[in-house]
């Protein structure tokens, strides 16, 4: 899921500045689709620390991945080569520290 949000936002950079504006559709229908829409990481992520930490956790890790592809979008990862490998291992230490272990290994999605 993590390295499916980034394929999107890299390959659609201002329809997903847009998700995420200010002047993104508010009340309760947009409500709706939008915890419709993050459902899915919720449940995947209840899994891995129970249902109890679940909204928490897929926080973090929904900002983590926010966080990361809003400055590889905006071209801020300048210091070189290497920035896949940062964002895997990223999702493995995130991951990892859930209690899943190093699920974010290349080949598999988490």
């Amino acid at each position: 899921m993590g390295r499916a949000y980034r394929h999107f936002a890299k390959g659609h950079p201002r329809l997903y500045e847009m998700i995420f504006s200010r002047s993104a559709p508010r009340g309760a229908d947009a409500d709706h689709a939008r915890a419709a829409a993050a459902q899915p990481v919720v449940d995947c992520v209840a899994q891995l620390v129970g249902e109890k930490r679940a909204l928490s956790s897929a926080r973090v890790l929904t900002a983590f991945v926010h966080g990361f592809v809003s400055m590889e979008n905006a071209g801020a990862f300048r210091l070189g080569e290497g920035v896949d490998d940062a964002f895997e291992l990223g999702l493995s230490m995130l991951l990892g520290s859930l209690g899943g272990g190093s699920r974010a290994s290349p080949g598999r999605a988490p």
